[in-house]
């Protein structure tokens, strides 16, 4: 038994043993301790020399009834809505109003900043803040536990036993194989001012013969330090800079048939960019018929001005009608033959001759060139029909030289329809790139194939929306009815379904009796039934998406004006509930289990009277039901915003086919992404955060902690069937582990750094979250500062965010593991160029780094580089269907 204290001996707030009914307590909290007998608290022997709990050597002589953490309503000056006001902002203890500023308080509890300071006061004075010994933050590291990674080698790697709480762990990685593209794979890159639309093997040769090409894991690499190509980064349409040209050879491809008529020639580990629940990359081999792709909607460029409007239009011309033997250029138009004449003239200062052929219905007009004209053909001049193309310059040009030569194209080679336009060309190589310069005004288009005398022939088809955009096109010649706006192509109905199930969530909810602001009385008819999900339409086109906009744009706003309107408690009454109640998105009855009511009673509640006594909890209720629906509402708001950056196209046929050749890909550390196909494709070059998730679920003695993890997604890589691999192959049940799961799409820094607030909540409200997995850490903040100028920003952004995850890890005793987007550094003349991005700021946050690339055969090594307490070393290990293993 302990020694008695003298009765008016102080309490002491640090560490405190005692026990009550619910047996030993052991807290580092303040506490209130209520009293009710001057007996020793009664500490059994046994437990502690079974080491279950330290022998303290000072406790209080006091039975103890209860224990109750102090909270912040205990501070002088915060009352329950300073507390509300805090908890809204993501406050929930002590410590949070300890460290912070009086005037930071005082902004978000509404107080004064006298009393704000006199509140953190007391805050520091419940709180040990002062120093430990090196005993005692000893015995505080002792609550750190581990999650296995499922490789015994990497746990190995990590002080042995896996990923730590109270820490922040990092993982970043270069490039890998195996996610490539054929050879005859027509893909888009810029080299110094010039764009080049070609084949991949096309472009791999050619920097092979100005450098050393270098082996790499299961093939060569061939460094590329001036090419830069169209990626999807950071949520948009960017040129950013390749690295190195890739190949290696495979047995095996898989050929992917669209709509549209693309046909792509990847690998089945090469991912597409599609649609699941929301914008996502997805391997080739997991893509089944009808799955829907993305493509790029637009390409943006910085242009030049080699040629103008006139030049590009002759081109445009040439391409169509123009032949080399002899160097000339054919059209039945009087018209065009003048204008053609003309600008030869201004251009090149003669007069060219005029063949006429009169042996048709119509006269044809030959103009002859001479070779003047030649400096400007940029090797059109040497075509025939079946090798012509784009000259490389027209790409860069700005858009009005780029309408002007798909004008001088259209006129000499396009038929017009009631339903589409369409030009037909034997050059391979020059529908590709039409299909991509018309990107560069927005307009997409369909590739078919027509064999015409055992030939084939290429048709570009333009139709609906796309075909109203060629309004704009320079056209001298030909004209048609743009108002046939109807089209196959369009949103496809996996995303208006997905926009429809949100909806339901948010607006379309049952309400009872009350009519819906949104229904069918008062929506237009197409609306209201793709929202309700009645529509048979496959898809729908740009002007009903933009309606569907407006009614979440409309809700959102009348609900946040409610919100508004219900903010201040002491306006709530009778009155406003009457005014509020039929814009509810729900029934006002079904708040009655939640009021401890009956449905009628709820009922009356609105017809008659309001108890002063349930009014507060009655107007809480609605806010958090209000706030939950504005959520889903901004969900779905940055989703329509994402979807709009991408055209869409849906998989006829998909198969795998005998290869046995080189594949090729570009490298791209920003983004891992770039565009390629016959038609402009988004193609794309996380698995032990995925691992991770599943492993928190299992017990202490299999390497778990028997706890749930919050996945944080800034790029879309969360893929429950990947999870439901994992959990099988463990023997768990899939569908069980995915509800530990719980996920959120991050669509910019500000919803990022909300969502570690959120976590907070989530801990507080009870659920055991032991992980916090971040997949991608820097990927939002780098979208949104860009450039040097706005460097500092971004990093004091970075580093304010990595700080907060830093004290939710030690405060709650959960691991965070977060992946890390990479760079090639310039300044790297040998070695690896690969660098994490986040500088300092990253690397001086994660308590371990590790650097994470491909190995021999199908192997991949991870690289510990940074840790307090750990030497530098390096492991093996394996992902497979069963998640990471050691082989």
């Amino acid at each position: 038994m302990p020694a008695k204290k003298k009765e008016d001996e102080k309490v002491e707030t640090k560490e405190v043993v005692v026990k009550t009914d619910e047996g030993i307590v052991k807290t580092e909290e303040p506490e209130k301790i209520v009293e009710e007998s001057q007996e020793v608290v009664d500490i059994e022997k046994s437990e502690v020399e079974e080491g279950k709990i330290e022998k303290p050597k000072k406790v209080k002589e006091k039975k103890v009834k209860e224990v109750i953490p102090m909270k912040m309503s205990d501070l002088p000056g915060v009352g329950p809505a300073a507390v509300e006001k805090l908890e809204s902002a993501g406050i929930f203890d002590l410590m949070g109003i300890a460290v912070m500023g009086p005037k930071q308080l005082s902004e978000m509890a509404g107080l004064g900043e006298a009393a704000a300071r006199k509140a953190i006061q007391a805050a520091r004075g419940m709180m040990d803040l002062g120093f430990t010994d090196g005993m005692e933050f000893a015995e505080k590291r002792k609550e750190v536990v581990y999650i296995g990674t499922g490789s015994n080698e990497m746990n190995t790697l990590l002080g042995g036993k896996g990923v730590e709480t109270k820490a922040i762990t990092e993982a970043f990685g270069a490039y890998g194989s195996g996610k490539c593209v054929s050879k005859d794979t027509e893909v888009c890159y810029f080299n110094d001012t010039r764009m080049h639309v070609e084949s991949i093997e096309e472009t791999y040769e050619k920097y092979k013969s100005s450098q050393d090409e270098l082996s790499f894991e299961e093939g060569k690499v061939v460094p590329v330090s001036t090419v830069k190509v169209l990626a999807w980064f950071n949520g948009k349409m960017q040129i950013v800079n390749a690295s190195h040209l890739y190949k290696e050879k495979v047995k095996k491809l898989y050929h992917v048939k669209t709509k549209r008529g693309r046909l792509l020639k990847v690998t089945g580990k090469h991912q597409l960019l599609g649609f699941d629940n929301g914008v996502s990359w997805k391997k080739t081999k997991l893509l089944i018929k009808g799955d829907i792709i993305a493509c790029p909607r637009k390409i943006d460029l910085v242009t030049e001005n080699i040629y103008n409007e006139d030049d590009a239009y002759f081109l445009g011309m040439f391409v169509a009608e123009g032949t080399r033997n002899p160097f000339s250029i054919s059209t039945g138009s009087e018209g065009v033959r003048d204008w053609l004449v003309d600008y030869v003239l201004r251009k090149f200062s003669y007069s060219p001759t005029v063949r006429v052929d009169r042996r048709r219905e119509n006269p044809v007009y030959t103009i002859l060139l001479r070779n003047e004209t030649k400096k400007i053909m940029d090797g059109l001049d040497m075509c025939n029909s079946s090798t012509k193309f784009v000259p490389e310059a027209i790409f860069l040009s700005k858009e009005s030289v780029v309408s002007s030569f798909l004008g001088g194209y259209f006129d000499g080679d396009a038929e017009v329809s009631s339903k589409d336009i369409s030009v037909t060309t034997k050059s391979k190589k020059l529908a590709s790139q039409i299909a991509y310069l018309l990107l560069r005004l927005g307009i997409a288009c369909s590739i078919g194939e027509r064999i015409v005398d055992g030939k084939a022939f290429k048709i570009i088809r333009i139709s609906g929306e796309d075909r109203v955009k060629l309004k704009e096109i320079g056209f001298k010649l030909k004209s048609f009815d743009s108002s046939n706006v109807n089209s196959a192509y369009g949103y496809p109905r996996q995303i208006v379904d997905f926009i429809s199930d949100l909806y339901k969530e948010s607006i379309g909810g049952n309400r009872g009796m009350v009519r819906k602001d949104v229904g069918k009385a008062n929506t237009q008819r197409t609306v209201y039934s793709n929202l309700i999900g009645n529509s048979k339409a496959k898809v729908i086109n740009e002007k009903t998406l933009n309606k569907i906009e407006n009614v979440f744009l409309n809700q959102r706003n009348l609900f946040i004006d409610i919100l508004n309107q219900l903010g201040d408690a002491e306006r709530f009454s009778i009155d406003l509930l009457r005014e509020i109640y039929p814009k509810l998105p729900f029934a006002f009855n079904s708040l009655a289990e939640n009021m401890g009511l009956n449905k009628k009673t709820m009922q009356n509640y609105y017809s008659r009277k309001l108890p002063e006594n349930k009014s507060e909890l009655l107007r809480n209720l609605i806010v958090n039901e209000l706030r939950v629906r504005v959520d889903v509402i901004c969900l779905v708001l940055e989703l329509i915003e994402e979807i709009r950056l991408f055209s869409w196209d849906v998989i006829e046929s998909i198969g795998e086919v005998d290869y046995d050749d080189y594949v090729y890909d570009f490298v791209v550390p920003e983004g891992h992404s770039f565009v390629g196909g016959n038609l402009p494709t988004m193609m794309h070059n996380t698995q032990l955060g995925l691992s991770l998730a599943v492993n928190t679920q299992l017990p202490f003695e299999q390497g778990g902690v028997e706890g749930k993890s919050v996945y944080i997604d800034t790029e879309g890589t969360f893929r429950p069937e990947r999870i439901k691999q994992i959990a099988e192959a463990k023997g768990l049940n899939p569908e069980s582990v995915l509800k530990n799961i719980l996920v959120a799409r991050a669509f910019n820094s500000d919803h990022q750094i909300l969502l570690i607030d959120k976590v907070g909540e989530l801990i507080k409200n009870g659920e055991p979250v032991k992980l916090v997995v971040i997949d991608s850490l820097t990927a939002h903040f780098r979208a949104e500062f860009s450039g040097r100028g706005q460097l500092a920003d971004r990093q004091q952004k970075l580093n304010k965010y990595l700080h907060n995850l830093m004290k939710m890890a030690e405060q709650f005793n959960l691991a965070v593991y977060v992946t890390n987007q990479v760079m090639s550094n310039p300044a790297m003349m040998f070695g690896d160029p690969t660098t994490a991005i986040g500088g300092n700021i990253v690397g001086h946050a994660s308590t371990y780094r590790m650097y994470i690339r491909r190995g021999k055969k199908g192997s991949r090594v991870a690289k510990l580089i940074d840790s307090p307490n750990l030497p530098d070393n390096e492991c093996v290990f394996f992902v497979t269907e069963g998640g990471v293993v050691d082989e």
